[in-house]
């Protein structure tokens, strides 16, 4: 089809945050549902090893894309864009002060073909996209935010996800998964790891669970601040952390009960996940300890509660972000298609002295 055929994509905004910097942009819807929208951004936009916007040229660590873009003078053109799910309250119209532009790879601010977005998106993309905070108008932004999964939600009571970006430093992240790997390869590993995943009937094959108290005293060092510091978390909105825990504050002298085998880190090679559960616990904690260009697929899928038809949300989140969930929410672990994927996942009830 020639490019005089084809419809540009409708043009939208929004603002990005990333490590405390605000980033409006141009973006395309591609995809969008009640609960979450993907976007096309410019690959201005894209996200560094680090976890901050590119700034010059440094190597993304988002996988960027070549489109069709439209041409004044009618030659076949492209730009570069990288794919994000973001709150759809935050895509707008309006034109945002300073907003990055689609640019063609002559620097001429372009649009990309509507077609040609979701030809990469679902195909060259594999429907890949990473969920980045926005800035809602009128909103402020604070340290954390809501995901909503259903029409009718509670604050993480229900069909309610939270996310604490930069919960987790980057060497943490890296500590973490360097002792899961270490464990791994020790040559005794392979049948205790079996045993620990016994009583995970929801496992698929390409899926090692390392228990932390296996992976030595750093790695249980982190785990216990990551646990500490949500206890701080939800003492930080007492009205929730008394309805999740009958009571507001003091929740240190409280008894940590968590789901067998955990905490832990979750290491899913291609073809690794983890079907349909529930943890049961009070609360759930998933962090994502790998580079989003270390694998492809994977990500969480979320079932709303009390919806009559089933719209799945899935959520990739970018690594050493905190994503809190109550343990009657359906969810599970899509297939990782290609490389591999760490998570630190506990799951926890807090019981009295």
């Amino acid at each position: 089809m020639a490019a005089a055929d084809l419809d540009v994509a409708d043009s939208c905004f929004c603002t990005l945050l990333c490590c405390g910097e605000a980033r409006a942009t141009a973006a395309a819807v591609v995809d969008s549902s009640p609960w979450q929208t993907t976007i096309a951004c410019p690959a201005e936009c894209g996200i560094t090893a680090s976890g901050s916007f590119v700034d010059g040229g440094v190597q993304l660590a988002c996988p960027e894309f070549d489109v069709a873009c439209e041409a004044e003078d009618g030659e076949p053109r492209s730009c570069r864009v990288v794919f994000y799910t973001v709150d759809p309250q935050s895509v707008v119209p309006e034109q945002l002060p300073e907003a990055r532009q689609f640019r063609d790879l002559r620097g001429q601010v372009t649009r990309p073909f509507a077609q040609a977005l979701a030809e990469c998106y679902y195909g060259a993309a594999e429907m890949d996209a990473l969920h980045v905070q926005t800035m809602v108008p009128g909103q402020e932004a604070v340290g954390y935010y809501e995901v909503a999964i259903g029409e009718e939600r509670s604050l993480f009571l229900h069909n309610s996800l939270l996310l604490l970006p930069n919960f987790l430093s980057h060497g943490d992240c890296h500590s973490l998964r360097a002792a899961a790997d270490q464990r791994l390869a020790q040559p005794e590993a392979a049948k205790q790891v079996s045993r620990a995943s016994d009583g995970y009937a929801a496992c698929r094959e390409g899926l090692d669970r390392l228990p932390v108290a296996e992976l030595g005293p750093a790695a249980q060092a982190i785990s216990d601040q990551i646990l500490g510091r949500l206890l701080h978390f939800f003492e930080s909105i007492p009205a929730l952390a008394q309805q999740i825990f009958q009571r507001s504050e003091g929740l240190a002298k409280l008894r940590f009960t968590f789901a067998s085998g955990e905490p832990a880190v979750n290491r899913y090679e291609a073809g690794g996940g983890f079907g349909p559960h529930t943890d049961k616990e009070m609360v759930t904690v998933n962090i994502v300890l790998s580079e989003p260009d270390a694998f492809s697929g994977g990500g969480t899928m979320f079932w709303p509660e009390g919806a009559s038809v089933e719209e799945l949300v899935l959520l990739r989140p970018q690594k050493g972000v905190a994503v809190l969930f109550h343990g009657q929410l359906k969810h599970a672990g899509r297939a990782v298609a290609r490389g591999l994927r760490h998570l630190y996942v506990a799951s926890f009830s807090l019981t009295g002295p």
